[in-house]
Parts: C-alpha cells; structure tokens; sequence
C-alpha cells in the first residue's frame, strides 16, 4: 500500500491512542512498513502494556480519557526498563507550549495529525534512530507597565465583530445556565471588572488593559460544552467530567484563536489555570513563565469564583475570607505581586462583591 524501503529492523511499537480510526491509519503505515504496532487506548493500559511487552518505541496522543499523555509519558520515563525507549506525541494539539511541555515531559519528539501517511514512517524510524528535539528554554514573560503594554499593543485590535458575537453568545449562555443552576450569572464580567482594576494598579495601560479586559470577558469560551454534556452531575463530578472542564482552558484558546489579531487574549484564555508552582494546567507551566495578563485573570476569577454562589459553590465566601485564601495561596496558585495589588484594593473597596447592581449593568463597559 505504501512504497517504502523495508527498515533495518522491526521494530515493536506500542501506539497510545483512543480514537479507533487513528489507530487504524498509523497501524496500516506502520505495518505496510515491516513494523508491529501493538495498540493502548488509555493511560492505565498504556503503563501495563509498556511493562509487559518492552517496545522499542512508543507513539503517545496527549488527549486521553482519565490519565492524560503528559502524566503517561512522565510515568513511563520514570521505570527503569522503559526510561531509555524513545516517546513521540502524535497529537492534533498545536497550540503554542505544548510541543515543549510534551519534551519536558519525557518525550523525545512531536508529530502533527493528521499525520503525512508518505512520511510518516521514516519519521518514526528517525526517532527510534536516535533523534531527539530540544526543549525550548523557557524565556520569562512580558514584564509590568510599559513594556508590557509595548509587547501587547502589537496584537490588540478593537474588538472585531467576531469578537462581539462570541460575548453576546457567552451572554446567553450564561443567562441560560444561571436560570438552570440558580446562580449568579455576570461571572466574565465581573472577571473583567475587577481584572481592570488590578491591571490599573500594576500599571497596565491602554491596548495591554484592553485585551486584559477582553481575555478575562472570554476567559471561559471554552467551558460550555462541558457544561451542557454534564449538567445534571452538580458539584460531583465524575473522573469524565472532570477532565472535559479541565479541558477548557484548551478548548476556548483553539476557538479563539480562529479570529485574527488576539494572540494576547488567546493567552489569557490558554492560561488562567496555570499555578505559580508549577501544577496547574494545561501546560504545567511555573512563576514568570505564565503570561501576566493570565496571572491577572486566575486572581481575578478565582475571587469571583469564592464570593458569588455557583453549583460548585452554594454557599459563598465573605470578602473577608476570600481574601484570606487568596493571601494563604499567594506563591503557590497565584502569583505574589498580583494578589498583593488585588488586596490593596479590596482594602481600600475599590474591589467588592457583587451587591444590588447585577452583573449585566456593569457589563455595560466591559465589551
């Protein structure tokens, strides 16, 4: 089926992987190519398969049902008799970090789907060959003030019509799920609000504040469809569950980054749930490698998050003990210097919670 010089060797190649038609396509490739593909559809069976079968390489999708590829590929890399076999991600999963977060993993390489069935088994061959990707130093982000309004200005726009529709329909969704859930609808806005604030006191300034303010209006573009595909779970969710709304930050990025000139809103949205020390996601990363607009909009929704009740969280916090928790995980979710200028401002009740004014009034000025 596919005209290529046989290998030097057969090689036994474990594939991780949970859509079926994938699997078939690389097994076909690879087959067609002298080699056996032996196949894991999830984490758990990806470790047990690896530990019995000893193969010469392992070709890891990133996005799994429960254990994704980032923790399989660190799992494996930690056993001793699998720690010198070569891990290529093969993943749809493009976004900018991810190629580096899968090398700092333990992967060895990184190739796109849909993949290049006339190349594709050469490459893999290269890989078991002794090739091997360098991991991108990461550099640290964009500084406060000036410079980073400088970095920003390049690409924040005027909102675009596209911009505009995907706000109103963030809108209605949110109407529609409050109605549904009892709580309080406004969430993106208030993020915004208060996210405003913050920037102003750090010495964010003009087009850096303006895509602060629209990436933390977006920030949850990409929850929806967690939201609808599982309503009815309430405040437990199921290991499924779980994992489709960790995926949002994802999600929203990618539909987001279909208009152009936003790759700083883009940001926002790919990275308010990462954590100062590291253990956020989705990309893991730690300190000054996350973007400070993200910094801003992790402080800022988390607040809003802990004060207005949501199916999560039926019983707000007070002020008073949100801010506590803010402080208590200042240096290890949130970001020092963003907590201490949120705190200014609580102190000085320039930030509160929502009151008698709803949400959508004071929305009025975040578009």
């Amino acid at each position: 089926m596919f005209p290529l010089a046989a290998p030097p060797r057969t090689l036994t190649i474990l594939q991780v992987e949970d859509s079926a038609e994938n699997r078939a396509l690389v097994s076909r490739v690879l087959e067609a190519a002298g080699h056996r593909v032996v196949d894991a559809v999830d984490g758990d069976q990806a470790l047990a398969m690896a530990e019995a079968i000893a193969p010469d390489l392992i070709l890891m999708d990133l996005h799994l049902p429960g254990m994704d590829g980032f923790e399989v590929t660190a799992r494996l890399k930690a056993m001793a008799p699998l720690a010198h076999v070569p891990i290529v991600a093969v993943t749809a999963n493009v976004l900018a970090g991810n190629r580096e977060r899968c090398l700092r993993a333990g992967c060895d390489g990184y190739i796109k789907k849909p993949i290049d069935v006339a190349t594709f088994a050469q490459e893999v061959w290269a890989y078991y060959d002794g090739k091997q990707e360098p991991v991108a130093v990461a550099e640290p982000a964009a500084g406060w003030g000036v410079a980073e309004t400088r970095a920003t200005a390049i690409c924040a726009p005027e909102p675009s019509l596209p911009v505009t529709v995907l706000i109103e329909w963030l809108d209605h969704l949110e109407r529609a799920a409050a109605a549904s859930f009892g709580y309080r609808r406004g969430h993106g806005s208030r993020t915004a609000i208060h996210a405003a604030k913050v920037g102003q006191q750090l010495g964010i300034r003009d087009a850096a504040l303006a895509t602060l303010v629209r990436g933390c209006r977006l920030h949850d573009l990409g929850k929806p469809e967690a939201e609808i595909r599982h309503r009815d779970e309430g405040a437990f969710l199921s290991s499924e569950a779980w994992h489709d709304f960790a995926d949002h930050p994802r999600a929203g990025a990618e539909l987001l980054a279909a208009v152009p000139g936003l790759s700083g809103e883009v940001a926002i949205l790919h990275h308010h749930h990462e954590r100062w020390d590291g253990k956020g996601y989705p990309d893991g990363l730690r300190g000054e490698e996350i973007p400070c607009l993200a910094q801003v909009c992790a402080v800022a929704e988390a607040f809003d998050a802990m004060v207005t009740r949501s199916t999560y969280r039926p019983d707000p916090l007070s002020v008073e003990a949100a801010a506590m928790e803010l402080e208590r995980c200042s240096g290890s979710q949130f970001a020092p210097r963003v907590v201490r200028a949120f705190s200014t401002l609580l102190a000085s009740g320039r930030i509160t919670a929502p009151q008698a004014r709803d949400a959508e009034e004071a929305a009025g000025g975040v578009q």
